[in-house]
């Protein structure tokens, strides 16, 4: 008994065991929340608006399922646009096109219309578009290789005051260039209608009723003087 004692003081002593008071203080403590971890209410961010639809420009999703033409086709003339196009349809009909025209067409449209009339497309194709944005080079050169050797493409400049203008004529030059004469035409809209503010709408794009006239039969005879028979 007297040695139990002895080592319960010595145990004591050295730290080795505590109290039973000291036990239960700890235990208290560590019941206590720490002020510093205590849990802060997390701040919610304002209701934010939707943002705000900007208007785009339409463009037409073409099937391209049909093989790209590849023998001579028929006789005749097709003429894809935009809204200038789309202005002068009944009389381009008229003088024996097939019009495929939209409001608000790009270029970048074009290799899928070209390639989409597959074997019946006819042997003369006229492109007029840009008036809408840019014309890459890269969607210039694909229509051109689209339509194939035995076609001729002729691609019509645009008049129209926005900044790619100026481009859009520098690709369709460079676009002419990387092909055989024989295979590509320019009609040079831009600067036929160069003076003749009188041929355009307000919006100095649109064509008036006089630059209607002007516009077709410019079209009309580069195909006469230059298309394929």
């Amino acid at each position: 008994m007297r040695l139990g004692v002895v080592l319960t003081g010595a145990l004591l002593t050295g730290g080795l065991l505590l109290p039973s008071h000291a036990v239960a203080d700890d235990a208290a403590s560590s019941l206590t929340p720490d002020p510093v971890a205590t849990l802060m209410p997390v701040p919610v961010d304002p209701p934010v608006d939707p943002p705000i639809e900007q208007p785009a420009i339409a463009v037409e999703q073409v099937s391209v399922s049909a093989s790209a033409p590849r023998a001579a086709g028929p006789r005749g003339r097709l003429a894809v646009g935009d809204s200038l196009m789309v202005s002068v349809t009944p009389w381009m009909a008229s003088q024996g096109f097939r019009v495929h025209a939209k409001v608000g067409r790009q270029f970048s449209t074009a290799p899928g219309i070209v390639r989409s009339f597959g074997s019946k497309l006819p042997r003369n194709v006229v492109v007029e578009l840009g008036t809408n944005g840019t014309v890459s080079l890269g969607a210039c050169r694909s229509v051109i290789a689209t339509a194939g050797k035995h076609r001729r493409v002729f691609l019509v400049t645009a008049r129209v005051p926005r900044s790619w203008e100026a481009g859009n004529l520098r690709t369709l030059t460079a676009c002419d260039a990387s092909f055989a004469k024989k295979r590509v035409r320019i009609i040079d809209w831009h600067a036929h209608s160069a003076g003749h503010p009188e041929w355009f709408a307000g919006d100095r794009v649109h064509l008036s009723s006089s630059g209607r006239q002007a516009f077709q039969k410019l079209i009309d005879s580069a195909v006469d003087a230059h298309g394929l028979r």
